[in-house]
């Protein structure tokens, strides 16, 4: 009997702890897009009407309030505008199709450059929200979650987290044979840092040691190879 309990609770303890894990994310989720809901300082990527600050490579049409990519090949959708160590990206919006629409985050430092992709999730058809949350991790990377929920009950179907290092980029990919339709895009952004001063020391401080390093091998040379009096 003891040895019957003791199974039960070893097959049972993994299980409470996943569903306690997934508890926490929706709670985390729902968090989330509560404080979304409260917050007004949003830039308008797309109002139903006008695009702003975006880049878009392919097929697309405004009508009807909404924003339709695709549909024949594929088409990229990119956010211009400069991002901070913080912002949120919130985009109202249904695909269509046989293939997901996937997020294409592209990071890029002094030295380092990186790419990712993630699906958008979601069913076919059905209208979602899709919200893009970038946090610092440390002092050099940050995380980038992915939270999503229905539009109509507002039901919470998770999220995915991608990180990296350096400035990032935002491009949503849109499959051939698919569409992917937009009635909102926003954005909510700190001030992005400048990394031009940074460079330009770098730079500066690199030719100061080619230099030095030049001159000590000139000199090295001359005491090796005296001129001839």
């Amino acid at each position: 009997m003891i040895r019957i309990l003791t199974l039960i609770a070893v097959v049972a303890f993994p299980l409470v702890v996943r569903a306690q894990d997934a508890n926490k994310i929706m709670a985390d989720v729902e968090k989330e897009f509560a404080l979304v809901d409260q917050e007004a300082d949003w830039i308008e990527l797309f109002d139903g009407a006008t695009i702003k600050d975006l880049q878009i490579d392919g097929v697309f049409t405004i009508k009807d309030g909404t924003l339709e990519l695709g549909g024949g090949g594929q088409t990229r959708l990119q956010i211009k505008a400069p991002l901070g160590e913080q912002f949120k990206v919130l985009i109202e919006c249904r695909f269509d199709g046989p293939a997901m629409p996937s997020l294409r985050l592209a990071t890029r430092g002094f030295l380092s450059k990186g790419e990712s992709g993630m699906s958008m999730g979601g069913t076919a058809g059905q209208w979602q929200e899709v919200l893009y949350v970038r946090r610092k991790a440390d002092p050099s990377k940050f995380l980038l979650n992915t939270l999503s929920r229905n539009v109509g009950d507002k039901a919470v179907q998770g999220g995915g987290q991608m990180g990296g290092d350096g400035t990032p980029t935002l491009a949503w990919e849109v499959p051939a044979g698919t569409t992917l339709t937009i009635r909102r895009m926003r954005l909510q952004t700190t001030a992005p840092q400048t990394s031009a001063g940074v460079y330009g020391a770098l730079i500066v401080l690199t030719l100061v040691i080619l230099s030095i390093a030049c001159l000590g091998w000139f000199l090295n040379r001359r005491r090796k190879h005296p001129a001839a009096e």
